[in-house]
């Protein structure tokens, strides 16, 4: 019984002294330094792929933008049965909408009626769109047009409606992805 109330009070037996000397329990200088050179190193290999992230996300915002005014655009054409028009303006740097009012083209107001895109990026009109028009007849027919959003570093988004009684969708997200 006394035997056993001394091997309590002692604790736990040490291991070897190298492994519980006062030196050993924390990382030297020289370990840290050559960690974080290996973190610095591998950030440096990944910063380039996430360079464009936030371009891209702008990009597929953009183009998301642009099929959600055009299926606007042929919604308000068929329910109050007037011809609207989606015009990309000459810079290829946004678009607005029209809507025709007897023989002149008025400028719809409202939240995305107006629509620039972000700083460097632009639209090309691949097919159709002739003079960047897209028109939307009170008959749900549009012109079928393709359309490329180009970012500032050269990524692409595509957006197209194919057939004249088709829906402009995204074809290619962009992104850099």
């Amino acid at each position: 019984m006394k035997f056993a109330r001394r091997q309590l009070r002692s604790g736990p037996a040490c291991p070897p002294p190298t492994a519980c000397s006062p030196l050993r329990a924390a990382f030297t200088l020289i370990e840290m330094v050559l960690v974080l050179l290996l973190i610095s190193a591998m950030m440096m290999l990944a910063a380039p792929s996430l360079a464009g992230w936030g371009q891209g996300a702008k990009l597929d915002d953009a183009a998301g933008r642009f099929v959600a005014a055009a299926r606007y655009a042929r919604s308000q054409a068929i329910a109050e049965a007037k011809p609207y028009r989606l015009q990309i303006d000459n810079a290829g740097a946004g678009f607005q909408l029209f809507r025709k009012d007897g023989e002149s083209w008025v400028a719809v107001q409202g939240v995305d009626a107006r629509y620039a895109l972000p700083t460097g990026f632009t639209i090309r009109s691949a097919t159709g769109a002739a003079g960047g028009a897209i028109d939307f007849d009170p008959s749900a027919r549009t012109t079928p047009a393709t359309l490329d959003i180009v970012s500032p570093r050269g990524y692409v988004a595509t957006v197209a409606c194919e057939f004249p009684t088709d829906l402009f969708r995204v074809v290619q997200a962009g992104g850099g992805r």
